[in-house]
């Protein structure tokens, strides 16, 4: 009985314990490549953004819920394509509860948009992208993420893949 309810224990860790692996993942995979950008914004950043901004409500409410933004990139052209097929798999073979929001092709442009919910609450939203521009980018948000209100700042946080979440929220 006891080894059961260790196991069912150590099966809720790993899947909380999920909703950062694939960025995770993918850091591991290529740890010692100076190519990569990597970009970590953890809660305690979000307090000091929120306190330092408390006459924005909405901009308050758009990064409340939010635990961590990890951002990986590149602009190294001749890597981009293993970068994008890698962080693919390892988002597809770990799904995991994600389901598709916005999946575009268009020439050599390629975005993946998956989330993560629970509870009617997006947990985890993952955007891939690899561009004509030769630049890949893989971004997850983390936490309650309000999508509507964050999609309006989207712009004002700068984060190129975030623009997207625009048309994602008009098409919900």
């Amino acid at each position: 009985m006891r080894n059961f309810l260790l196991t069912v224990l150590l099966s809720f860790l790993s899947y909380s314990a999920f909703s950062q692996e694939i960025a995770n993942l993918f850091i591991e995979k290529f740890n010692h490549d100076d190519n990569l950008e990597i970009i970590s914004i953890g809660k305690k950043m979000f307090q000091m953004m929120e306190s330092l901004s408390s006459d924005n409500i909405d901009f308050n409410k758009a990064i409340k819920g939010l635990e961590k933004i990890v951002v990986i990139s590149s602009k190294d052209s001749t890597l981009n394509n293993e970068y994008y097929d890698s962080a693919y798999e390892i988002l597809t073979k770990k799904k995991n509860g994600f389901e598709s929001l916005l999946s575009t092709k268009e020439g050599k442009e390629e975005l993946i948009v998956m989330a993560k919910e629970s509870k009617g609450i997006i947990k985890e939203l993952v955007l891939l992208q690899k561009n004509k521009s030769d630049h890949f980018s893989l971004i997850t948000l983390c936490g309650d993420i309000d999508l509507e209100t964050l999609s309006k700042y989207s712009e004002k946080i700068n984060l190129s893949g975030l623009k997207v979440l625009d048309s994602i929220n008009k098409n919900k």
